[in-house]
């Protein structure tokens, strides 16, 4: 059982208060979440929450007198599958440099993960930072998505445009009807 390795890892006095009880730290944030209008629920340890139509994934971890949290969004696509893989880490690269924030964008092969995580040592820091960060986070995930889109517009382009040329059949009376239009896909 997880709670039972939990107990384990923390000494019954950490686990009395805020920063030595991950049971605390997640009731806190759904309270947030709740209270911020989101429908967040609790899944294998981690909160999931919706917001715009998007799942988010919050997640606690401890390490002496710290606790670490990670905010995560992960999408995949059909269209983005399709895309080259240069074009893939082109969006991490540009995201990644172009944003000054802490949040950090993923490019795999099927899938895009957007991250960021935060170090706090009490509640109310907790929820300043998990909205900074957020924040953060949502703003990432829009520039990704606007460069992710308009790589699968120029896709689209290349792949539908024609090339070659028409022949007037005026000029040629003799020329058979197949070859009026001559057109070759790119």
């Amino acid at each position: 059982m997880k709670t039972g390795r939990l107990r384990k890892a923390t000494s019954f006095w950490k686990s009395l208060f805020f920063m030595g009880n991950i049971c605390k730290m997640r009731k806190s944030m759904m309270n947030y979440l709740t209270e911020e209008g989101l429908k967040c629920d609790l899944v294998d340890g981690d909160i999931v929450f919706e917001f715009n139509d998007c799942h988010f994934c919050t997640s606690f971890k401890l390490s002496n007198d710290y606790a670490e949290c990670t905010i995560s969004y992960r999408c995949e696509d059909d269209d983005y599958e399709k895309l080259d893989m240069n074009d893939k880490t082109f969006m991490a690269d540009r995201v990644n440099t172009d944003m000054e924030n802490h949040a950090t964008v993923y490019a795999f092969n099927d899938s895009i993960l957007v991250a960021t995580s935060f170090y706090f040592t009490n509640e109310n820091m907790m929820i300043d930072l998990f909205s900074k960060h957020f924040e953060e986070l949502t703003s990432s995930i829009d520039e990704a998505t606007d460069i992710v889109c308009a790589k699968m517009e120029d896709q689209k382009k290349v792949q539908s445009r024609r090339i070659g040329f028409n022949v007037d059949s005026t000029i040629i009376e003799d020329a058979e009807p197949d070859l009026n239009q001559v057109a070759a896909k790119a």
